[in-house]
């Protein structure tokens, strides 16, 4: 199983998201240790520091919808998580845009919204 996170593009926002991740990551230790289970998350290129020493994420993803390098913007970052096959989808910030990448990652995957008001779904 694969799952995918997309996370918030401001630092304190992914600060505040740690607990959720890290929660995440506790829920499906056993899954993860098996290897039945695979959580790679989509986040700014500047921001993987925050999470790079952790064991919460197997994969970090870079991805800038306005990054200079064309490949992390929404279309390669697209194809690249569609190529992974996810499962489910949990979708921190409140965004069309963070929708639409998850909606594009996998057409009729199930996915769930996180962010404060979750009317981005």
């Amino acid at each position: 199983m694969q799952l995918l996170m997309i996370l918030p593009r401001w630092v304190g926002d992914l600060v505040m998201s740690t607990p959720m991740i890290r929660a995440v990551a506790e829920h499906f230790r056993r899954e993860r240790a098996a290897g039945e289970l695979r959580i790679t998350a989509a986040v700014k290129p500047h921001l993987r520091g925050l999470l790079e020493g952790t064991d919460w994420i197997d994969e970090l993803v870079p991805y800038d919808r306005r990054g200079r390098d064309r490949g992390v913007r929404f279309a390669a970052v697209a194809r690249r998580l569609r190529g992974l096959r996810p499962d489910v989808a949990l979708i921190v910030p409140n965004s069309l845009s963070t929708a639409a990448l998850a909606w594009r990652r996998a057409p009729g995957a199930a996915w769930a919204c996180l962010g404060t008001a979750a009317g981005c779904c």
